[in-house]
């Protein structure tokens, strides 16, 4: 289910909606935080930093990467670290 909201959390960021794209981001990461999905968690808050630095928040957005991050470390990941470098 947090895919899901993730993916049109991005179809809604593609088309010019950042607050309606961040309210789905959340229910993102809530429901891959019920899974236990980190790495999908660390995925949803690299987007939601991309959404919130698109909307000149960034500080927040450095905040949100900083998350991802720590979560992708957790899973031993580089590919995905990579992308918040």
């Amino acid at each position: 289910l947090g895919v899901c909201y993730a993916n049109k959390a991005q179809l809604l960021r593609d088309e010019g909606h950042p607050d309606k794209s961040l309210a789905l981001y959340e229910k993102a990461q809530a429901q891959h935080t019920i899974s236990g999905d980190t790495l999908n968690s660390g995925k949803a808050h690299l987007l939601v930093g991309n959404v919130q630095c698109g909307d000149g928040n960034a500080e927040v957005g450095f905040q949100s990467f900083k998350k991802a991050m720590a979560a992708f470390i957790e899973v031993k990941n580089p590919m995905w670290m990579a992308r918040t470098t």
